[in-house]
């Protein structure tokens, strides 16, 4: 029993679903009709339930609907609930020993012995004959719902209260652990506050939905009630055991793993035979302020105060913000940490804490301080590594346990409403806040690796307002030249250059510019990371089939005045782009290449056509970051009259210098200011404005290089050249533009 790709969409085009162009569109784009189901019920082409008439029809079996209907639990439990959950079906009618199960997605059924169909042929070895019926998504919902509370009932008749108001169980089977070791990973599941507590510890992982768990006192009420919680909050099944005072009290000396002190560590304290001790080890932590070597601090369990906690929400899965909990560290940092962490000295004694929250916060303080774009959080072997990006640049600050991996994880995916029980898939996440006075907004993507999921966290700046198009660093030809294009009621305005290259930011910079309350500005972008007043932008979601091309189409209907599309990934959102520009729009958007010149062939090579091409281009900007050097601690340097001659051939034909009385700068040893020489980055530049020897040399498919000698010829700055300008006005190191500029 199979449902294939091409028997639905035909079926779906005989009736009149979908049309041909659709059909041959959807098989071709997906494939895969889990997905072909998502985009066309997410656009009302149809729904669920219609679809699951159609999927029964095909494969020749009932459809029934089953709202209302009364089921005993003993047909119901034929089928173990979270294999009901999994699979979204449920057992609800039974003659003799055949068994009518009914499917809320039938679309998804397999012959093999790895899917549905295959899972109920193998079920207890035969004792039973299923028979599939196809149903309702939200019909199936119900009935499984209905069984989960016929379990709770059947739970609660068999408890009585006596005298004290107490709840008494039925009688738990008991479980021997006296030979059995639990690895952290298990035991971890449930927090250590968690465990003392309620003195309830987790025994086996079953599944991704069912746990077995151990208990001292099954009859305690707050035990019970915490446990039912669990299961509610996170959909899942918790089989309980009981089990000793003394296999308890061993099992929770799990949360504390012992670290053996490294060689480096006993040469610290001067004990090679003796275990450390929290209070007898002074690691050599250094500040910020000290030059290139900054980290990585390296901090032991020992030195932690406790092992942290979290609260039952944290384990329950917790995505929401109570109303008590605003102005903490959800939001607000600064009133949570009470001043913000500013050196390493202060986020390293934030580590020893052993408070996950104030862990968490820490982290994002500092990264405000430090000006990082982004955290990642990575699990190693042995250690957990806290590596912060700063200016371009990854630099290692810390090192943890590796025991704080999945507490510091759940917190992070918890603020940002990640599940925590989910470590086999990557999930993205954000959430927002304020910290160090910044309204920052904080981008968070978790990746499963073979020690643990890998957190990274991007901290943007929301106040987008800074970025104006004075102060993004570009010459004062370039700046005229960009101002006029898109000071122009229509074309095309693209901003091109690697990941990180600042190009967004500069799109920001000419909305800034050109935005007035007269003009019906419109964004599409993924994600959206800056929000400014008097635009209307919107957020792109690929998943369900509203990406840059369906939303671009949407727009047009909205009449903008200017659209800016976060980037042209494809041929389609290129095509559609391009026919916006001609029909009187101003559009801004991105692209992947390495110089301005080049942006136009990857265009033809996306399929528009050169000559359409030429109407609707009006500027490309290319462009690059590079450091900044300190003003305050920057040193002068002597440059070798070889390296005079290469910069006068660079710059021969724009700049006119003495380059033998012209000062040159290279970076310090650092400061209190800047750490390490550098202090913030600027933009290179270079701006190709279309013209008629450009637009000819488009239609007779010159290449990029040819391209780009009619520009410079024309007047146009290279990114090297503007590299060197800013060389020459002590703004930054050759060295630094020769490693950025080159690589075009």
């Amino acid at each position: 029993m199979i449902l294939n790709t091409n028997s639905f969409l035909d079926y779906l085009f005989k009736h009149q679903v979908i049309n041909k162009a659709e059909a041959s569109f959807l098989e071709q784009k997906f494939g895969d009709i889990s997905k072909i189901v998502e985009l066309i019920v997410n656009k009302k082409i149809t729904n669920y339930e219609q679809i699951s008439k159609i999927s029964a029809e095909i494969l020749n079996i009932p459809f029934a609907k089953l709202e209302g209907r009364e089921v005993d639990l003993g047909i119901l439990s034929i089928i173990p609930v979270d294999l009901s959950i999994k699979y979204g079906l449920v057992a609800f009618e039974k003659a003799g020993n055949e068994i009518k199960v009914a499917v809320a997605r039938p679309y998804l059924l397999q012959s093999s012995d790895i899917g549905v169909a295959g899972w109920l042929k193998n079920i207890d070895k035969g004792i039973y004959r299923f028979s599939i019926v196809a149903s309702t998504i939200n019909d199936v919902a119900n009935l499984i719902k209905n069984y989960q509370q016929k379990i709770d009932a059947v739970v609660l008749s068999s408890q009585k209260k006596d005298n004290q108001n107490q709840i008494i169980t039925s009688n738990l089977p008991t479980m021997d652990l006296s030979n059995r070791e639990i690895d952290f990973e298990t035991i971890s599941i449930f927090p250590e506050e968690i465990v003392r507590k309620y003195q309830v510890v987790v025994i086996e992982k079953v599944s991704d939905s069912s746990l077995r768990v151990g208990l001292i006192d099954p009859n305690d009420e707050n035990t019970q009630k915490t446990l039912k919680f669990i299961e509610n909050k996170n959909n899942i099944f918790i089989e309980q055991y009981k089990i000793t005072q003394t296999d308890f009290d061993r099992l929770v000396r799990n949360y504390h793993p012992k670290i053996q002190p490294t060689v480096e560590e006993k040469e610290i304290i001067g004990k090679t035979n003796t275990q450390i001790r929290g209070d007898e080890v002074k690691y050599p932590i250094k500040p910020i302020s000290k030059k290139n070597d900054i980290g990585p601090v390296n901090i032991s369990l020992d030195e932690i105060k406790t092992i942290p906690s979290t609260s039952p929400d944290v384990l329950a899965g917790k995505t929401t913000i109570n109303e008590e909990d605003k102005g903490l560290e959800e939001t607000n940092l600064d009133k949570f940490l009470g001043k913000p962490v500013t050196t390493v000295e202060e986020l390293s004694e934030n580590m020893k804490s052993g408070q996950i929250p104030k862990i968490v916060a820490s982290l994002i303080s500092f990264s405000i301080i430090i000006k990082a774009s982004d955290i990642h959080i990575e699990p190693q072997k042995d250690l957990l590594r806290i590596r912060f990006r700063v200016e371009g640049e990854l630099r290692e600050y810390l090192k943890l346990p590796i025991s704080l991996h999945p507490l510091i994880s759940s917190r992070i995916k918890i603020l940002s409403g990640l599940k925590i029980d989910e470590q086999r898939i990557p999930q993205d996440g954000r959430y927002d806040g304020i910290a160090n006075g910044h309204e920052i907004d904080i981008r968070v993507s978790s990746l499963p690796t073979i020690h643990g999921e890998k957190i990274v966290m991007r901290v943007l700046d929301k106040d987008a307002q800074n970025y104006q198009l004075d102060n993004l660093g570009l010459n004062n030809i370039d700046q005229k030249r960009l101002t006029n294009e898109i000071n122009k009621p229509w074309g095309m305005v693209l901003a091109t250059g690697p990941t990180g290259s600042g190009k967004t930011t500069t799109l920001y910079a000419v909305l800034n510019k050109i935005l007035t309350p007269k003009i019906n500005v419109i964004t599409l972008e993924d994600p959206v990371e800056y929000q400014i007043e008097g635009i209307n932008q919107v957020q792109v979601k690929p998943k369900i089939g509203f990406s840059f091309a369906e939303g671009l189409r949407s727009i047009l209907r909205q009449d903008p005045n200017i659209i800016m599309v976060g980037e042209i990934r494809d041929s389609e959102t290129a095509s559609l782009a391009t026919q916006s520009a001609l029909t009187g729009h101003l559009v801004l958007s991105t692209l992947h290449t390495n110089s301005s010149s080049g942006a136009l062939p990857r265009l033809v090579n996306m399929g528009v056509e050169p000559y359409l091409i030429t109407s609707a281009v009006n500027a490309i900007v290319a462009q690059r970051l590079i450091r900044k050097l300190c003003q305050d601690c920057r040193v002068e340097k002597v440059m070798p009259d070889a390296e005079l001659e290469k910069i006068n051939e660079m710059i021969k034909d724009k700049v006119k210098v003495d380059l033998k009385t012209t000062k040159f700068y290279d970076k310090g040893e650092g400061c209190d200011k800047c750490h390490d020489g550098f202090f913030g980055r600027v933009g290179l530049y270079e701006i190709l404005v279309m013209s008629d020897k450009i637009e000819q040399a488009i239609i007779t498919n010159k290449p990029a290089t040819e391209i780009e000698t009619i520009a410079r010829n024309e007047g146009m700055i290279t990114l090297l050249q503007d590299g060197i300008i800013k060389v020459l006005k002590g703004l930054t190191s050759y060295e630094e533009v020769l490693k950025v500029a080159m690589d075009k």
